[in-house]
């Protein structure tokens, strides 16, 4: 039964009157949208001549094909009596069409689809000639007319059996189910809708009782999404005496949501104009006013002492002398033209004031003009101001309009250019418009003129134009550049008359349509400006709801940050939950009086966040008003002033700092106020350079006591201070006393900005610093001759160095003969001499092995020196590793641990000190230890700013806290030889090692517990 031909509707010959007669029936329950949709897919018919004639019989449209049947334009047939081209007929008759040559064509009266239809009756006749291929003109005709109308409608259509199965349908309807045109035809109609629903049991009960019936139901498309729909439906029986079902089914989805937005969006207008200064009145046709804002009740009341209410005449407000005046305008408004006047009251108080009043007619659904809003807006302050002006512009605009009628042809320009877009004439109003000269015509074609991102389209157009002589091209827009650098949108109609000898060009008339353009977009900015500005509101302001009660009901964001309570915690509760108690009960009282009068509250409060932290907000309270003009919510924008509160009272306790300090000291401290230009001193002015308070009130006084030498400079760095970002200065110049002397000062000052971040006021001090600088001078010269004696012990240290590692290598060489020959004295004589000649060998050789160790251990210390420095890639790991191999036997007799953590991957230092540092530390930690205690080491490093900070932590025996800077000078021991070895030197070369790369090496300790050497190497 589906059957389909490209996207058209699909009947059978035999069901075609069928559909005929369901969606006749249809029609009758259609509402004035459906109606349309299918009026126009009527209209647009190709297959049949048109012809849509009013109430009275006058065609008001027809479409192509009846045009080309009775060979008349539609500009010819518009408004004509239809019975003068067709005389009066009944349904489906064979009839004659008057053509326009004088013959008759036969032609077959179709059907007359809608008679008497709401608001504006009107009948549409279908027509054709009478033979299609031999075919039935009747079955034929409703065929390919149904199948175009259906096929190409907006909603969805289609035909059920009894039974519910689906027997015909448009491609409208798969759009909207979601099913192919194989699926549908499987699917009943109790799977597209909720059947169960109370509104599809009263439809299928209307239309079971009147035949047809119309509802909202909730419709299920195919991938279970369930969407609000309008069915119309009803029961027809076709000529097989089948009974059917046709339906025509319109999504409501987008409709409900645009219902629900602009719902919100009038709600936040009439907040709007209830705070704005502008009067708004919405009137009927009898001039009775049905709303205002907020502003027209205010000005009514004030100015006309009217209690302004709904229904009262608009004429009421307006003086006895002007009410014709009005009602004339409120004929045009009727009319559909909107009217922008200006008028001048005087009201009771005598008061004269101007008004600019714009009056705009609003449409129905229908056309009608049944309602009006009237903008009122006080320009009386503007046209004073420009009283005087005009009166002396008068003459000259009189001139300059005299001139302008008789050079310009109106407000379009008019151009004639040549084939290739060159001038070949321009009119004074193009000049007037782009803003050229006369001069520069020779110079303005088309296409160098146009915007880049045009000139595609442009090209598009003048090809167009060329292509088509004498048919005008109208109506397309450009960007075409103005002499001011600017783009203006022009609208151009374009005749191509290069064919007229009286012309020879291509004629382009053209006007500036930028502000209209302009005014379109935003127009449609409109709309999502009002979303944004609530968007705006939650993101800048802290913003909560209450009803009329004081209870909250909604919070934003904001207000959950700074109060730290949920929103779940809040709402449903009253503004005491942040309140601080810092005002008392009359500052509340006075909020609610306020706003309970429908007046907006403003001012500054103080409250409580949940941890009892305090904060500051600046407020504004709006009450929302119902049609009695009693509050029914509040609206509380807020905005957090904390910090602000904080700086005034810190500026309010600077400023009593300021009295008492400028008591207390001998400063001379000065209060500059940026804005009056006077500048305030202590006490301590006079009292350090002899001047009076009252001769130097204002700064060019100062100026005039600075050192000429430094004068420029000093005053031009506390300007550049002022007019920068900073917030001190500070400067050291020499200042004249009162006895002629300079002395030399420290000027530092404190400059305060207002919120534009401009400087308001400076406050500071003047320290004489005239010893300190005699003080500098001498230790100038201290340093100097500290410097010559440094260089001398440097010298000096050097020598001691070279003469250190000398004796101490040359000492090495008598020991080894000592220890030599004592031992060769043992071993030859030994069997010969008693036990005391022995033991007094065994001191002597002991001795010298210890002489031996010791000249060692000074030679390591003046090596570190003397060895150039070096810097290299240092592994710390593997010296870590190489340390553990070196004291590998301490290591395994103390049963020691050693421990890593956090250290570097690499340092920079040179490798042979680094590991020689490691070691002496390590090997002090197994050392120094306490009888039968394992020692547990423990090597750690954190990453400073600008160096490695290492800690050699160990529990051995400690060290009383006097005797830290002791263990790093040469030679020095804590303790007796017998019991720790060593010979005081170890620590002292760390120390040397570590001050050489810039660093610095210290301990702490806890006697008995252990110790813990930190020191400090560069990062780079």
């Amino acid at each position: 039964m589906n059957t389909r031909e490209s996207n058209h509707f699909a009947f059978s010959k035999s069901t075609s009157e069928d559909a005929r007669m369901a969606l006749q029936n249809l029609l009758s329950t259609f509402s004035n949208t459906a109606k349309d949709a299918i009026l126009a897919a009527i209209i647009n018919n190709p297959n049949a001549g048109i012809c849509i004639t009013d109430k009275d019989g006058f065609i008001v449209a027809i479409n192509e094909a009846f045009s080309t049947l009775s060979g008349y334009s539609k500009a010819e047939l518009t408004g004509s009596y239809f019975t003068k081209f067709l005389p009066a007929a009944t349904q489906k008759e064979q009839q004659l069409l008057y053509h326009k040559n004088g013959y008759k064509v036969p032609v077959f009266i179709l059907d007359e689809l809608l008679e008497k239809q709401a608001h504006n009756s009107y009948n549409i006749t279908i027509l054709t000639e009478t033979k299609i291929n031999g075919e039935s003109i009747n079955t034929h005709i409703a065929n390919e007319k149904f199948r175009d109308i259906i096929g190409n409608a907006m909603h969805a259509f289609f035909i059920q059996s009894s039974t519910g199965a689906i027997l015909e349908n448009n491609d409208a309807t798969l759009e909207l189910f979601g099913y192919s045109a194989i699926e549908l035809p499987q699917v009943n109609i109790n799977e597209l809708f909720d059947i169960n629903s109370q509104e599809w049991q009263d439809i299928i009960n209307t239309r079971a009782n009147t035949g047809k019936a119309k509802g909202e139901v909730k419709a299920i498309k195919k991938n279970g999404e369930v969407f609000s729909c309008e069915i119309f439906t009803v029961a027809f029986t076709d000529k097989g005496n089948q009974q059917c079902i046709g339906n025509v089914v319109m999504d409501l989805s987008l409709i409900k949501k645009q219902a629900i937005e602009l719902q919100q969006i009038n709600h936040e207008m009439e907040i709007i104009l209830d705070n704005t200064e502008e009067v708004f009145f919405v009137i009927n046709t009898q001039l009775e006013i049905l709303t205002f804002n907020k502003a027209a009740k205010i000005k009514t009341a004030r100015f006309l002492n009217i209690n302004l209410n709904k229904g009262l005449s608009f004429l009421a407000l307006v003086p006895s002398k002007k009410q014709k005046l009005f009602a004339n305008a409120f004929a045009n408004l009727q009319m559909g033209k909107t009217i922008h006047t200006k008028h001048t009251f005087l009201y009771a108080s005598e008061m004269a004031c101007i008004y600019d009043i714009v009056f705009t007619p609003i449409s129905d659904e229908y056309g009608n003009n049944n309602k009006f809003i009237v903008n009122a807006r006080d320009i009386t302050a503007e046209e004073i101001a420009n009283r005087e002006i005009k009166k002396s512009r008068h003459m000259i605009k009189l001139n300059e309009r005299r001139y302008r009628a008789l050079v310009e042809n109106g407000a379009d320009a008019v151009v004639i250019l040549t084939e290739d877009a060159k001038p070949l004439y321009v009119s004074p109003s193009a000049y007037k418009i782009l803003g050229y000269k006369e001069e520069d015509a020779d110079h303005l074609d088309m296409f160098s003129l146009t915007h880049s991102e045009d000139i595609p389209y442009v090209i598009d157009v003048w090809q167009k134009v060329l292509e088509n002589p004498g048919i005008p091209i109208r109506g397309y827009t450009s960007r075409i550049l103005h002499k001011n650098g600017t783009w203006r949108w022009m609208e151009d109609t374009i005749t191509n008359l290069l064919h007229d000898p009286s012309v020879n060009g291509i004629v382009d008339n053209f006007r500036d349509v930028t502000d209209k353009i302009e005014a379109d977009e935003k127009l449609i900015k409109s709309f999502k400006e009002i979303s944004d500005y609530k968007f705006a509101l939650d993101e800048s302001c802290i913003v909560d709801i209450s009803d009329q009660h004081g209870t909250i009901l909604q919070v934003n964001d904001n207000f959950v940050k700074i109060s730290k309570y949920s929103a779940a915690e809040v709402v449903g509760k009253n503004h005491n939950i942040v309140n601080s108690g810092y005002h008392d009960k009359a500052f509340f009282e006075n909020l609610w009086q306020t706003v309970n009068a429908g007046k907006v509250w403003r001012g500054e409060i103080r409250n409580k966040a949940k941890d009892g932290s305090l904060y500051w907000v600046d407020a504004t309270i709006v009450p929302f008003l119902n049609e009695d003009g009693k509050p029914y919510q509040y609206l509380a924008i807020t905005n957090d002033i904390s910090h602000r509160k904080e700086a005034e009272n810190a500026l309010e306790i600077s400023n009593e700092r300021f009295e008492l300090a400028s008591k207390a000291t001998s400063d001379a401290i000065w209060d500059w106020d940026l804005v009056s230009h006077t500048k305030h001193w202590g006490q301590g002015f006079t009292t350090l350079f002899g001047h009076t308070i009252e001769d130097h009130a204002y700064p060019y006084s100062w100026k005039e006591h600075i050192h000429p030498d430094d004068r420029e400079e000093v005053v031009q760095s506390i300007y550049d201070a002022i007019n920068g970002n900073g917030n001190i200065w500070n400067k050291e110049y020499r200042y004249l006393k009162y006895d002629g002397t300079y002395a030399f000062v420290h000027d530092k000052g404190l400059i305060v900005r207002n919120s534009q971040q401009k400087g308001i006021r400076m406050i500071g001090a003047i320290n004489d610093i005239s010893e300190r600088k005699l003080a500098e001078q001498q230790l100038k010269e201290l340093n100097l001759a500290l410097s010559l004696k440094a260089d001398e012990l440097s010298t000096s240290n050097a020598d001691l160095q070279a003469f250190a590692y000398i004796a101490s290598h040359d000492l090495q060489e008598p020991l080894r003969m000592v220890t030599s020959f004592l031992d060769l004295l043992e071993r030859k004589y030994g069997n010969k001499i008693d036990e005391t000649s022995k033991q007094y060998i065994h001191f002597a050789v002991d001795g010298a092995e210890r002489m031996k160790v010791l000249i060692k251990d000074l030679l390591a210390y003046s090596r570190v020196g003397t060895r150039a420095l070096e810097i290299e890639k240092v592994n710390v790991s593997e010296v870590v590793e190489e340390i553990k191999q070196t004291l590998f036997n301490d290591f395994d007799d103390n049963k020691a641990t050693l421990i890593t953590e956090n250290l570097p991957t690499y340092i920079m230092a040179g490798k042979t000190a680094f590991t020689q540092l490691l070691q002496n530390l390590v090997g002090n930690a197994l050392k120094y230890q306490p009888p039968g205690n394992t020692p547990i080491i423990i090597i750690t490093a954190e990453q400073q700013p600008n160096h490695w900070l290492f800690c050699v932590k160990d529990n051995g025996i400690g060290l009383d806290p006097k005797f830290y800077d002791k263990i790093f000078v040469v030679f020095q021991r804590l303790h007796n030889r017998d019991d720790y070895s060593g010979t005081g030197i170890g620590l002292a070369i760390c120390k040397k090692i570590v001050e050489r790369y810039n660093g610095k090496i210290w301990v702490t300790s806890t006697p008995g517990k252990g110790s813990s050497f930190y020191f400090s190497l560069p990062i780079k």
